[in-house]
């Protein structure tokens, strides 16, 4: 018996009998996941067991073998030049409670702890058993993270912390009290267990600001993988044309050393297609598509992945498979407070304005360092129920020196008969993108993928522009 790629999808996913694998790569990618799941299985949880399974590269149908007992050993403790820096030892929470039935309580908060960082992929997690010997926590993981639990007659109290095994400096810490008869026992080990992992380990996170400060990036001759992406995350904040160059060079070096490391692909995916989006070469884009099909193929559980892939794939107009890869991406890690809302920022460009909205007020309203440009959206969003005071409220807050910026508060003011102000900001467009009236239309649609708002955008430019050039003459 041969499993192939169109039995699994028919009979495993349900897919219809007119199922076509270049279109849709559910079967390649759910194996991807499945190979990388059974290696870490038996990294850890399974490192006991008899039988091993494995899933080859390239095929469909399981291996068995049987391990020998005298392989079996247990895994010495890392050395420190071993230890990875983006490493955390994570540790079960301690019961401070004289309640013994409590502890089922902490045992649960403790595995949502794990879960919820274990979807940040860039962060290496180690769980542990308790450590005292600062010496030993250091030979596992770069950090720790540790915590307990304290109950009174009608409060719970839960304080977590976040320790460098290098300097034994707390870097960051966290207590909360909640009142055990009013609240859901079972949503707060949710709710803290996502915040904590966000302020631990999301893009503006404790461990990647700290990573980042120690990196000496710019001074790198051989930029490291982690690096190099903890650079990147600066630059999701502030992206130009400049900064894209830059990062496009050192990425480069990373993965031609690393072919294996998906999220350098991710990232390469997403500065070729800002690339094609400050440009408008097509080669830009084509190289952004193929290294977003490489990452996904990689890494298909990884959140950055299918959310840069989705970014490439809108950009070159197919937008059904763009929406795929956003669900994909955000089932993930709905928690994931930047990447939620860079996928409904996606959303709101292919006009899904209310999911992609609620995404993005999701993610300003948990986290105060969002990147700037998810106000396209927003404004979007009200441009859409034709409420331009309020779309020019979210065009002004897109305050960086590049196009888009200036191009919806043009818009804005326009809807607004603002026709002076709105002025301004086509003198502002055409200083920071000389070249952008060459094609106006082409970077509008590039960009937009919803037809009202490009109709609206380029109707909107096309009067400001010829109400500036009547000024110009009547003077």
């Amino acid at each position: 018996m041969v499993l192939k790629q169109y039995s699994i999808a028919i009979h495993a996913f349900g897919r219809n009998p007119d199922f076509d694998a270049t279109i849709d790569p559910i079967v390649r990618i759910q194996a991807s996941r499945l190979r990388r799941n059974l290696e870490q299985y038996y990294k850890e949880e399974g490192i006991e067991d008899e039988i091993m399974i494995a899933l080859p590269k390239g095929s469909y149908m399981p291996e068995f073998s049987q391990i020998s007992l005298e392989n079996q050993t247990n895994t010495p403790p890392l050395n420190n030049s071993d230890v990875s820096s983006n490493s955390i030892a994570l540790f079960p929470l301690k019961n401070l409670s004289a309640k013994n039935d409590m502890q089922q309580i902490v045992e649960g908060f403790s595995e949502e702890l794990v879960m919820e960082l274990g979807r940040y992929k860039h962060l290496q997690i180690v769980r542990m058993h308790e450590i005292d010997n600062a010496t030993t926590k250091n030979a596992f993981a770069r950090f720790s993270l540790e915590g307990s639990m304290r109950y009174s007659k009608h409060t719970i109290k839960i304080s977590i912390g976040v320790v460098d095994n290098h300097s034994q400096i707390l870097l960051w810490s966290y207590q909360q009290k909640f009142d055990i008869e009013k609240c859901n026992l079972i949503k707060v080990q949710e709710d803290v267990a996502s915040a904590v992992a966000h302020q631990i380990a999301g893009m503006n996170g404790v461990l990647p600001e700290k990573l980042y400060a120690e990196s000496n990036w710019e001074n790198m001759q051989n930029p490291t993988a982690y690096a190099t992406y903890l650079h990147f995350y600066k630059y999701t904040k502030d992206p130009t044309p400049e900064h894209a160059a830059e990062l496009l060079e050192k990425v480069t070096q990373v993965v031609e050393k690393e072919p294996e490391f998906a999220l350098g692909w991710a990232v390469l995916t997403r500065l070729y297609t800002d690339a094609y989006q400050f440009s408008q070469n097509q080669e830009f884009l084509n190289k952004a598509l193929e290294f977003g099909e490489k990452a996904t193929e990689l890494q298909p559980n990884n959140q950055a992945c299918q959310t840069y892939y989705a970014y490439a794939l809108m950009a070159n107009n197919q937008l059904g498979k763009s929406q795929w890869h956003c669900e994909i991406g955000l089932s993930l890690n709905p928690n994931s407070v930047h990447y939620a809302g860079a996928i409904g920022f996606l959303y709101c460009l292919m006009d899904k304005l209310e999911k992609g909205y609620e995404l993005i007020q999701r993610s300003i309203e948990v986290d105060f360092q969002y990147p700037k440009w998810f106000h396209i959206g927003t404004f979007l969003y009200f441009l859409k129920k034709r409420d331009y005071n309020r779309a020019l409220i979210e065009a002004n807050k897109f305050d960086k020196s590049v196009y888009w910026s200036s191009l919806i508060k043009l818009v804005a003011c326009h809807k607004l008969q603002q026709n002076k102000q709105a002025s301004l900001h086509l003198e502002e467009l055409k200083e920071i993108k000389p070249d952008f009236f060459e094609m106006s239309l082409e970077y509008i649609k590039s960009m937009v993928k919803a037809e009202f708002a490009v109709k609206e955008i380029f109707e909107s430019l096309e009067a400001v522009s010829n109400y500036t050039s009547e000024t110009i003459t009547t003077k």
